[in-house]
């Protein structure tokens, strides 16, 4: 399914666009954690309190999530696997 994931920093960011990407993802946290790392890689500072990402799927739904939750998410032991295969070992390190 494919998800836009936008997010919003609640702070100034280049040329005053908010930051976008799109892909398939499986699930919710799964999409969110992938797009982080995306936006991370983009030089984005993801740790601003209340920094969120948006999510809208194909269909309309739509779906928020705070990037302390993600984080936290990926920290969890059974997530090892998935944060070791996709490469978001340098998320572990944002503080929450």
């Amino acid at each position: 399914m494919t998800t836009e994931f936008r997010l919003h920093l609640w702070s100034s960011v280049p040329g005053n666009q908010i930051p976008t990407t799109t892909f398939d993802a499986d699930a919710n946290l799964h999409g969110a954690a992938l797009a982080l790392r995306e936006f991370t890689l983009r030089g984005y500072d993801v740790t601003p309190f209340g920094a969120h990402i948006d999510m809208q799927h194909a269909g309309g739904k739509t779906h928020t999530v705070l990037v302390t939750e993600v984080l936290d998410w990926l920290r969890l032991p059974a997530q090892s696997e998935f944060v070791a295969k996709e490469n978001l070992a340098a998320l572990l390190e944002i503080p929450t």
